[in-house]
């Protein structure tokens, strides 16, 4: 939560520094295209004590999705993202618990068309609503019973592999900020829409469909972006 009040410090005094300058402001005209990188960072920690012990669970994850977006009318643009992700979660448990160690590690590649529709805020200030269908591709590793070492696992335990893929349309809100006619800041966080994923286990299938509402500041996510051609240079 520290480093996301920083970041949130950080970009707020640029915003403001913007506002006092004289650069001219981009308008995000038919023909104009848009080449962001979204970038998230997360590290958790989470203690939890209760009758049969103790449980301490850290949750590392990194994930950067560039897209590319084409507007075919001022401010509507329609693009594709394709994204990599990776997340560490070690779970460790009590020695009276059953399963002292459950530890995993899950790479994540998604890839889906987005829509985005800008309204000015002010004469760099744009919030934008962004809508996708998204289809992600995860490959879960697990070690269970043992410190995790998937290169050489030399403790007693269990390793499997299980493989999901996931789909989800839903939309977010977000705000973009230029720092001049070609770059710009992006901040975005939450999901509202549905999901449907499907999980193969070595013995096991499983399906699950939810609905997602979530803006939690966790969620929150910083990009760049690059805008060229069309009318608005």
């Amino acid at each position: 939560m520290y480093k996301l009040l920083k970041a949130l410090k950080l970009l707020l005094l640029i915003m403001a520094f913007g506002l006092t300058s004289n650069i001219v402001f981009a308008q995000l005209a038919k023909g104009n295209v848009l080449i962001t990188g979204d970038l998230a960072v997360n590290t958790k920690t989470n203690k939890e004590t209760g009758n049969f012990g103790s449980n301490v669970t850290k949750t590392r994850s990194f994930s950067i999705i560039p897209n590319v977006s084409y507007f075919v009318t001022d401010r509507l643009a329609i693009g594709l993202a394709l994204g990599y992700g990776r997340t560490s979660i070690k779970e460790e448990n009590n020695p009276s618990n059953s399963v002292p160690y459950l530890n995993t590690i899950v790479t994540k590649i998604t890839l889906g068309p987005i829509v985005r529709y800008f309204i000015p805020l002010g004469k760099k200030f744009y919030f934008y609503g962004e809508g996708g269908f998204n289809m992600e591709f995860n490959n879960r590793d697990y070690y269970v019973g043992g410190l995790i070492n998937f290169e050489n696992p030399t403790q007693d335990g269990i390793r499997f592999k299980a493989n999901t893929v996931r789909y989800n349309i839903g939309i977010r809100p977000g705000i973009t900020y230029f720092l001049n006619n070609r770059f710009a800041l992006d901040a975005s966080f939450g999901l509202l829409g549905i999901q449907n994923e499907t999980e193969k286990q070595p013995e096991n299938k499983y399906k699950t469909t939810e609905f997602i509402f979530s803006f939690i500041p966790n969620s929150l996510t910083f990009g760049l972006s690059y805008r060229f051609g069309g009318t608005g240079n």
